[in-house]
């Protein structure tokens, strides 16, 4: 179902054209099985990423870290024992507003282990933003680090460079959760808002304004990295979904407030 206008305006959003090829909501998709990524996703060349435990999994070897992409595409040739899919039409580029969500699972709270989402590729996967977490601070007081890079391709590596613009904001996380974790991003024109929340835990929110951004519409993706570890480690993603744009809870605020106006305007006008 699609945001009204009248509460996209209530909330300054032009209303998006779109091709309607992609049909919101997406998912949950759970990764229970092999075809759940096989089917509905185009690895990068790194070719890391494997279903593992009913979830989208990246794992590292003993003291080095290892990250995985791949895009969401329904037009894939089908990839068989869990190695996503191949080839494709880019059947769903057409990914303006909206809000691509998840939950994760960190083996640990590393400071390289990373999840994030692809948002407005490109439909050869050489240009779009990437926006990811990551533990910033592991002990008290627990902080994360929200990532957004601007201009980066499928293969990006955050740990080499790259891309022409990176917003970063590191917040206090308060959280009775242990390694999982509720991750979504909601892209709405030129603002990109996080939110994480985990247990019981208050969750962190941050808004970033790419008054420079000129992509606005494209292709959806995930990203995951785990950490150097000893014993090697595992950062896993579940119940990938991608909504209409969730509205920030400030928003919310404003466009109640807006609603409870109107209300008592109609009522002095009944009673004038």
């Amino acid at each position: 179902m699609r945001t009204p206008a009248f509460l996209l305006l209530a909330l300054g959003i032009s209303a998006a054209t779109s091709q309607a090829v992609t049909t919101l909501p997406v998912g949950p998709i759970t990764f229970s099985s092999n075809a759940d990524y096989d089917n509905n996703f185009k690895e990068g060349t790194n070719g890391n990423l494997r279903i593992n435990t009913a979830t989208l999994a990246v794992t590292s070897p003993a003291n080095t870290v290892a990250f995985g992409s791949a895009i969401y595409d329904t037009s894939v040739t089908p990839g068989t024992g869990g190695n996503g899919g191949t080839g494709g039409t880019n059947a769903n580029n057409d990914l303006s507003d909206f809000t691509v969500g998840s939950t994760i699972q960190f083996q640990n709270r590393a400071t390289t282990s990373t999840i994030g989402y692809f948002l407005r590729m490109n439909d050869d996967e050489t240009s779009g933003y990437l926006a990811t977490v990551t533990f910033f601070n592991t002990s008290a007081p627990l902080q994360v680090r929200f990532d957004l890079y601007r201009n980066v391709g499928l293969d990006f590596n955050p740990a080499t460079g790259g891309g022409d613009a990176n917003f970063s904001q590191v917040l206090d996380f308060t959280t009775a959760a242990a390694i999982n974790f509720n991750f979504s991003v909601t892209a709405v024109g030129s603002n990109f808002s996080f939110a994480l929340s985990g247990g019981s835990g208050s969750p962190v929110n941050h808004t970033f304004n790419d008054a420079g951004t000129t992509t606005l519409t494209g292709q959806v993706g995930a990203y995951l990295r785990a950490s150097s570890q000893a014993g090697g480690s595992t950062t896993r993603m579940d119940n990938f979904t991608i909504t209409e744009p969730i509205p920030e809870p400030s928003s919310i605020l404003l466009l109640g407030s807006a609603a409870s106006l109107l209300v008592i305007r109609r009522r002095r006008a009944m009673h004038a």
